[in-house]
């Protein structure tokens, strides 16, 4: 019972770890000039990166495990602790500028705010209609993307594999970054 609480209450930290934290400090370090949208793509893909080399080097010297992915975890969110400041100052002048940049764009010319507005309606139309089977289907229900057992499974094979403190022996020439990044669900 104890197990399943504490498993609630980490939970947001393990799925911040993988997705934000350490690509918003690295980017909020970097103090590169973006708005706000590019920064959140570019902390989900510098924190895989940074989780994905983490790992591989962990793996490569055998000290992946629960306590070196623990220790990491801590020591991370210890630093951003005391770097929330920055960070929220460095997001708060990136949604302002992106903001700003928004309504001046919005401001500047009607017709082509207008028609900006009416395309991406247009193409966001189309993309629904599209994929709208993928997402639900009549027989199978919601998310249909995991019919196909094979690439899901492979992926948590490998994932369970590398939480092992194995490299996968079936793995060839495919990308492991979300798998590698996956195994630290299974290690915490």
């Amino acid at each position: 019972m104890i197990e399943q609480k504490f498993i609630f209450f980490i939970a947001p930290f393990i799925f911040l770890q993988l997705l934000f934290t350490p690509g918003i400090i690295l980017i909020s370090k970097l103090k590169l000039n973006l708005n706000i949208f590019s920064i959140i793509l570019l902390s989900l893909a510098c924190s895989f990166l940074i989780n994905y080399f983490l790992v591989f080097i962990l793996l490569v010297f055998g000290l992946y495990n629960l306590v070196s992915a623990w220790v990491f975890l801590i020591i991370l969110n210890i630093y951003f602790f005391f770097e929330r400041k920055n960070i929220k100052l460095y997001i708060l002048n990136s949604y302002k500028d992106t903001l700003q940049k928004f309504f001046e764009l919005i401001n500047s010319d009607k017709f082509l705010s207008y028609l900006c507005i009416l395309v991406s309606l247009l193409l966001f139309g189309l993309f629904i209609q599209h994929f709208l089977s993928e997402i639900k289907s009549l027989k199978f229900g919601y998310l249909r993307i995991f019919d196909n057992q094979d690439s899901v499974q492979m992926y948590d094979m490998w994932a369970k594999e590398y939480a092992r403190g194995n490299f996968p022996a079936t793995a060839f020439l495919r990308p492991h970054l979300f798998s590698i990044n996956i195994s630290l669900i299974y290690v915490l």
